[in-house]
């Protein structure tokens, strides 16, 4: 935006502002996320599964970080779930399944923690949303 004039320099600003918030708030909505809890024996890779459905598996991600992928593209009511295969281990479906709506404008965050060999996946309990474990 060509915004030149002092005058309208506040509004284009605030114009571009919002507008990159708007971008901002739909890149961010519509993705199941893991995250790999503090604590946990493995770094891992997730894909979203719904029906027959699958994403293609992420890129690995180590332990305290949170990786999302997009699910925009399922139909209204579609359940899916996420599953977390650990790096040199074995692959978990993260509970309970969750039926998209796509007017919920936020991200469904599933935590996984235990082992290469006994990986465990669900989402989180009010507790664990709070304390951010």
């Amino acid at each position: 935006m060509g915004c030149k004039k002092h005058s309208l320099t506040l509004i284009c600003l605030g114009i571009i502002g919002v507008m990159a918030l708007m971008a901002t708030a739909a890149q961010a909505q519509q993705k199941a996320c893991v995250f790999l809890k503090v604590g946990a024996g493995y770094a891992a890779e997730m894909r979203v599964v719904s029906g027959s459905w699958r994403t293609d598996w992420s890129g690995s991600f180590p332990i305290g970080q949170t990786k999302c992928q997009d699910i925009a593209n399922l139909k209204s009511g579609a359940e899916y779930t996420v599953e977390v295969k650990a790096i040199m281990g074995k692959i978990t479906g993260c509970a309970p399944k969750v039926p998209y709506n796509p007017d919920f404008k936020g991200n469904i965050t599933y935590f996984a923690w235990g082992t290469t060999l006994s990986p465990h996946c669900a989402l989180p309990t009010g507790q664990e949303q709070a304390e951010g474990k």
